[in-house]
């Protein structure tokens, strides 16, 4: 892993991606609340400065683990220097075949193809520093296909459009390299996964089990 590796940025901001936030889960688009108006109160003054720090320290305690490189600052840099980039410039560090998104202005981290050992990792430090890591509509094509390919089975059926929420898939497939990873899901002649998805509009969970 080292500096060139961003070479192929473009490939990985196409690649599955989770949400990390304040918030343990979507706004939903008819929410009761005043989410842009405390999203702003948390962008300004103290409060941007402590959800950049633990931010800040999620990276970090990955980085007792996996070695990172960070864009501009190269492989595993001092933390005095990763946290002026993070207050400063947009962010981007890969942590093996992942690749770690941070903008100055947002609440939120992006973390890309994550493997299943690296998701565990970083789903225990978020929890840690007080956070929440969520996969976020629409979904991938493998998954889209896979309730629009659901003739006959009413759970698929059930679930309607949704355009805002989340989402939760894993593969039991004994083949499975990473039951994480949807890429995989059409290249065998069976499928055994597990699909949880969330309307946040409705308050609704859809979970769909197939096994074939």
């Amino acid at each position: 892993m080292n500096q060139n590796s961003f070479d192929n940025i473009d490939d990985l901001l196409r690649k599955p991606y989770w949400i990390i936030d304040i918030l343990p889960k979507q706004v939903p688009s008819n929410s009761e609340g005043q989410y842009f108006a405390i999203e702003q109160y948390f962008l300004n003054g103290e409060q941007a400065v402590i959800i950049k720090r633990k931010q800040l320290n999620v990276i970090l305690k990955v980085n007792c683990y996996k070695d990172i490189v960070v864009d501009g600052l190269g492989k595993n840099p001092i933390p005095e220097e990763l946290a002026k980039v993070m207050m400063e410039h947009e962010t981007r560090i890969l942590i093996h075949d992942a690749l770690l998104n941070a903008e100055p202005a947002d609440t939120y981290l992006t973390i890309y193809n994550p493997d299943e050992q690296l998701l565990d990792l970083i789903t225990k430090v978020v929890s840690s520093e007080g956070l929440f890591t969520w996969k976020p509509l629409p979904f991938s094509d493998a998954v889209s296909d896979l309730i629009n390919n659901s003739i006959g089975d009413e759970c698929a059926e059930a679930i309607p459009e949704i355009s805002n929420g989340y989402y939760f898939f894993y593969d039991r497939h004994s083949e499975a390299a990473d039951p994480f990873d949807e890429s995989a899901l059409w290249s065998r002649s069976s499928i055994n996964c597990t699909l949880a998805i969330y309307d946040a509009d409705e308050d609704i969970m859809y979970v769909l089990i197939k096994d074939t």
